[in-house]
């Protein structure tokens, strides 16, 4: 009965509070097709068994698509040279995206332009064609209307997309998608070091293989000053810390959800997780959850039993915005310092 009540009263709060439920994941991929075949045959089945359940209960959930969507047969990269990677899968492969329940993808990340941009449009119509919005396109702000709300998402990256480094005119797009009647206003960025070398975040600019990766505490306290009700980053292929900031939820970065074979796993980069967050009706975080997963040597990701994700962010959290009230206990759950 106990048990019974519970879910009544969950059911309850999801239906009817006035809260706004989002859950988002990191760099997300399928694996790839190119040079040669290296992607799961049942993807749903063989990336999302061990963690669909978790991703249930969301009036928005979201997450990066750090890949391409597309069958263009050539790649505007020369893979030959090291560290160089091109992502590709099949545009069909978005279905499975749709039907663990995702409703918007990101597409702004230094992977949106593997295949040309022919590839970068075909990601999107792929996206589309089975339901889930995108975000990520220069100039552009994605309305969806979900849980009663109309919510804006805005997507940017260190490179030619929405740019981290323009914070005027990221802050003119928050205030556009306001001046648009959007009731929830949605922040997500592809910036930052890459690495387990850089789980820290500073509010400085970071460098990384030569390129400016962008001052991502400076940009998105920006976002929030110009009226974004949460950021949420990804880039750095590691969990970073969570910050409260004018009462809004950052977090830095959620590092990799999944990659079949084409992500490393040393390190922190298999320390993983989806990010809880319930925001009240002005868009205030009123509190969340940190679900923790590890990723397999396949990149996999599954339930961490040990929590290794949770006692990572805490530390972060710790060290790197100490004034933070922003609480994230033993269990994952994240609250506010009375």
């Amino acid at each position: 009965m106990k048990h019974y009540l519970a879910f009544v009263v969950l059911v309850f709060e999801f239906l009817f509070a006035q809260t706004f439920r989002i859950k988002a994941v990191g760099d997300l991929v399928f694996g790839t097709n190119y040079p040669v075949d290296r992607l799961p045959k049942n993807p749903r089945k063989t990336l999302f068994r061990h963690v669909e359940e978790y991703l249930k209960g969301a009036h928005l959930l979201m997450g990066n698509y750090e890949g391409t969507l597309t069958d263009h047969p050539r790649s505007a990269k020369n893979i030959s040279r090291p560290n160089m990677f091109a992502f590709r899968a099949p545009p069909e492969y978005a279905k499975v995206l749709a039907d663990v329940g995702f409703h918007l993808m990101n597409v702004a990340n230094n992977h949106s332009g593997d295949f040309f941009y022919e590839g970068y449009v075909d990601t999107q119509k792929a996206l589309r064609q089975y339901g889930i919005s995108v975000t990520g396109m220069l100039d552009h702000i994605e309305y969806m209307q979900l849980g009663g709300k109309k919510v804006a998402a805005i997507g940017f990256s260190y490179l030619r997309h929405n740019s981290i480094h323009d914070l005027k005119k990221g802050a003119e797009l928050v205030k556009k998608a306001r001046k648009g009647g959007a009731e929830i206003v949605v922040v997500t960025f592809h910036g930052g070091a890459e690495g387990s070398a850089y789980i820290h975040t500073r509010n400085q600019i970071e460098m990384y293989v030569g390129e400016n990766r962008g001052n991502v505490v400076a940009f998105s306290r920006a976002m929030i000053d110009a009226g974004a009700d949460i950021v949420i980053g990804h880039g750095p292929h590691v969990p970073r810390a969570l910050e409260l900031y004018k009462g809004k939820l950052i977090a830095y970065s959620l590092g990799n959800f999944m990659g079949y074979y084409v992500f490393g796993t040393k390190g922190y980069t298999n320390h993983s997780l989806i990010l809880e967050a319930e925001l009240n009706e002005k868009g205030d975080f009123m509190r969340g959850r940190v679900i923790p997963l590890e990723l397999s040597k396949a990149n996999i990701p599954a339930y961490d039993p040990e929590k290794k994700t949770i006692k990572l962010l805490q530390k972060l959290i710790r060290e790197d915005f100490p004034e933070t009230k922003l609480v994230l206990d033993d269990e994952g759950n994240l609250k506010i310092k009375e």
